[in-house]
């Protein structure tokens, strides 16, 4: 683990902020709800909110991130007697076989070992279960015309850029079949409108962050 990269969660979760809207983590619309009752880990969960989404939705969820203090929230948010803990990606807490669908929202650019923590994920998901995995463009070229600058706001605690053949190569070379790739739509609020619109129009190979919808390989 990376200590500046976990200095910097608590200290942004300690100050109980939040990256979106509670309303803007719905990205369960990109699951196939096989099982709508099924199990469902979210990796570095921050505070929840996208748990809570998902557990609306009657899904069993449990979550794992690096932060104390965004468990803590996750805690509030989800109750105790939900399976939330501190914990690398790299490293996951949880049995093998376990989950019908694992997720991974915008973190695994941060990872220092993302090769382990794909291979971690494989490793809890179940023969048939489902992974999406939101993660940055590096050929996010509209950002770049207007600031002259690479990576996400967060690009100074790691960060991994790749264009979408590159993440599919990473992808496919660790065990995972990628099924779909989508823009990613959640926007914080101001300008939503008008940043829901650039979305819409730009193509896909240079759109911000990729969505991926994946499978296990070997059962595609």
């Amino acid at each position: 683990m990376d200590a500046e990269i976990k200095q910097h969660y608590e200290e942004y979760f300690a100050k109980e902020k939040e990256f979106l809207p509670l309303s803007s983590y719905d990205q369960i619309k990109f699951l196939k709800l096989s099982n709508p009752r099924g199990k469902l880990l979210d990796i570095a969960c921050g505070n929840g909110y996208f748990l809570k989404n998902a557990s609306d939705s009657g899904l069993e969820v449990s979550g794992v991130d690096l932060s104390f203090e965004g468990i803590k929230i996750a805690h509030k948010i989800l109750g105790d007697n939900t399976c939330v803990c501190v914990g690398e990606g790299e490293n996951l807490p949880f049995k093998s076989d376990y989950f019908d669908y694992v997720t991974c929202l915008g973190s695994l650019e941060h990872f220092t070992e993302q090769e382990k923590a794909i291979r971690d994920m494989l490793r809890v998901g179940k023969k048939e279960a489902q992974f999406v995995i939101i993660v940055p463009n590096s050929k996010f070229n509209y950002k770049v015309i207007l600031t002259g600058k690479f990576g996400t706001w967060q690009k100074e605690f790691r960060e991994t850029l790749r264009s979408k053949k590159e993440w599919t190569q990473f992808f496919e070379k660790n065990g995972l079949q990628v099924e779909r790739v989508t823009k990613d739509d959640a926007v914080r609020p101001k300008w939503r409108k008008l940043k829901l619109l650039i979305l819409k129009l730009i193509p896909l190979q240079f759109t911000y962050n990729f969505v991926f919808i994946c499978s296990r390989k070997n059962c595609a």
